[in-house]
């Protein structure tokens, strides 16, 4: 599989993992996370990163969906806190597979 649309794809399970877990719990996100394994086929630190992006970004689109109709948070920091962990370590995690993509590319152009 071409390493964009695999991170498109991981993107999406880590958004369906969100939802999966605000609507039926945490058992329900972690089955949908252990379906993505035949999809990362080696790439961890890849596959990892999106899934986390997905994930953040989806539970902080739920978040402001939420806050835009006028609901409130009880401890609304933690939680905004749960959507942004994900979404910068995820992100971080993405430009450190790519770095590693361009880093391997160089080294196999120079041999």
């Amino acid at each position: 599989m071409h390493p964009i649309l695999q991170v498109a794809a991981l993107a999406v399970f880590g958004a369906v993992a969100a939802l999966a877990t605000g609507s039926f719990g945490l058992h329900a996100g972690l089955v949908v996370l252990v379906l993505t394994i035949p999809i990362l086929r080696g790439r961890i630190l890849l596959g990892l990163g999106a899934l986390l992006v997905g994930f953040g970004a989806s539970f902080g689109f739920a978040l402001l969906l939420q806050a835009e109709r006028g609901g409130q948070l009880a401890e609304a920091g933690f939680w905004t806190a749960v959507a942004v962990g994900p979404l910068v370590v995820g992100g971080l995690l993405l430009a450190a597979a790519a770095a590693r993509t361009v880093r391997r590319t160089r080294t196999a152009d120079r041999t």
